[in-house]
């Protein structure tokens, strides 16, 4: 590190006012007819529920700070900045704000702030929608509602998203097919049940006027009055017919549920999470503890790798490391693993301490003295 970045006076307590959400509102054109933009595509509710529980899982993640390389670790209290980024925010809150920009816009812009020596004092997330970037002369410029912010800013790509325009592409526009079907079919269901459908008509053997029209009404509502209002009603010279539509038949409630599920999947999330039900064939778990595990390791472990790479990058100077905790998320039942610590301890690979230690329990010392045990008196 240079003898001008030492010299830098320190920069502290952004207003996070600076980074005023400016929603990106152009859409992307479907075959459906319908408009996707992040409005609309969090109007899906399998896909505004995945944004919320991946928020929510991330958050909830332990973080260790640690010194050390490999298997050697030691743990170490870390920055200030781990529990409480800033001024205004706590970890949990931070680290939810840039899970939603994964996830929503597949870009998180991180803008820490430095003290005299270097070292981060602060850290802000800056809402995604309000960035633009450009490349000038070789050079990254980062422009945040209209004004080029000129101090340092950490851009970090979600995993697996297609990079357009130095910037990753959102989800819902790299699949705006899938998201336009699922508005159209909503917006059906709901136009459907909103209509003022009639349950049915009357038909009659000959042509009536208008008298005969509304004398056939007043002697069908009389008559349904007077039996009850599910009572059958019977009718002379003329017919009834139901208009009611079967739902089933319009496969109105499995078109929903298929595309919940593959929106879901484009979310890295078991449909289960979603309230779809475990179904299908080719779901790579059986149980509610299986999909747990399994969205851990495929929706939560990507980008919380990123996330360690780029605090990890901001800490240098300092000989630490932060990293996120998953083996308590991760782990199976308690029938399996213990199963799993039986067979550990007969093959000899594992201790009765050892599997304690997994368990986040105290380790057996067999052959110390209890504290309270009394002591035989002096010789």
């Amino acid at each position: 590190m240079g003898l001008g970045r030492l010299l830098v006076p320190e920069q502290r307590a952004i207003s996070a006012a600076s980074f005023a959400i400016d929603y990106d509102l152009s859409s992307s054109a479907s075959a459906s007819g319908q408009a996707v933009n992040l409005d609309t595509a969090l109007a899906v509710s399998t896909y505004h529920v995945a944004v919320r529980k991946k928020a929510r899982a991330l958050m909830s993640m332990p973080v260790d700070a640690y010194t050390g390389m490999g298997d050697t670790r030691n743990p170490v209290p870390g920055p200030r900045w781990l529990k409480q980024p800033n001024g205004e925010q706590m970890w949990s809150d931070y680290v939810s704000d840039l899970s939603r920009a994964f996830d929503t816009d597949s870009n998180a812009f991180i803008a820490p702030t430095r003290n005299s020596i270097g070292r981060v004092v602060e850290l802000y997330s800056v809402d995604p929608t309000s960035v633009q970037v450009e490349r000038h002369r070789g050079r990254k410029v980062y422009t945040i509602n209209g004004t080029e912010y000129r101090g340092e800013i950490h851009h970090v790509i979600a995993p697996g998203a297609r990079v357009v325009n130095l910037r990753g592409e959102p989800v819902w526009r790299t699949n705006a097919e899938t998201f336009g079907l699922a508005l159209a079919v909503q917006n059906y269901a709901a136009s459907f049940f909103a209509s003022p459908t009639p349950s049915g008509v009357i038909e009659t053997t000959g042509p009536i006027g208008p008298e005969g029209i509304e004398q056939i009404g007043k002697w069908w509502k009389a008559a349904r009055r007077s039996k009850g209002g599910h009572a059958p009603g019977i009718l002379t010279n003329a017919v009834w017919k139901s208009t009611m539509l079967d739902v089933d038949k319009t496969q109105l409630t499995a078109v929903r549920a298929d595309l919940g599920v593959q929106i879901a999947t484009l979310c890295d999330m078991p449909s289960v999470f979603v309230g779809l039900g475990i179904q299908g064939e080719g779901i790579p778990y059986q149980n509610i503890v299986d999909a747990w595990i399994w969205f851990v390791r495929e929706a939560l472990i990507p980008p919380m790798r990123k996330l360690e790479e780029v605090h990890n990058e901001m800490l240098l100077p300092v000989a630490q490391r932060m990293t996120f905790r998953t083996e308590v998320f991760e782990k199976a039942d308690t029938q399996s693993r213990y199963e799993a610590y039986k067979i550990g301890i007969d093959a000899g690979f594992l201790k009765v301490d050892d599997v304690r230690q997994l368990e986040d329990m105290r380790p057996l010392v067999a052959d110390a003295t209890p504290v309270d045990a009394p002591t035989a008196p002096p010789a």
